[in-house]
């Protein structure tokens, strides 16, 4: 038969204090801001990650603001040269396309990288 585990409140130093200055600051001061805050105006210092665990316990979480997404803003209206003429009935081996890879390599190369064709 296990034994249930009574909780106990653990005791939380300056508890009144952390939630008026986070409702002062409307809500918007994180565990690092919130221990700068408390250390300038009541000169009480507390390490943000202890405050960030008082926070947790007292159920104080910072509402942020999502950004918007910004639209991207493409010119389609772009005409490019055609080079090739799209003429493919000519002879074969007359018009070739490739792609040129750069490849890091080891110091040892004079350029430090390998084109590949």
């Amino acid at each position: 038969m296990k034994v249930k585990k009574i909780e106990k409140q653990k005791y939380i130093k300056h508890e009144e204090v952390i939630h008026q200055g986070f409702v002062d600051n409307k809500m918007r001061y994180g565990r690092r801001r919130l221990s700068k805050y408390l250390f300038l105006t009541y000169n009480i210092k507390v390490n943000p990650r202890t405050l960030g665990n008082y926070m947790k316990r007292l159920n104080l979480f910072t509402f942020v603001r999502r950004k918007k997404r910004q639209k991207e803003h493409k010119n389609t209206n772009v005409k490019f040269v055609d080079l090739v003429q799209r003429d493919y009935n000519l002879k074969n081996n007359t018009i070739y396309a490739t792609d040129v890879t750069y490849i890091p390599s080891p110091k040892d190369i004079n350029q430090n990288h390998i084109y590949q064709l």
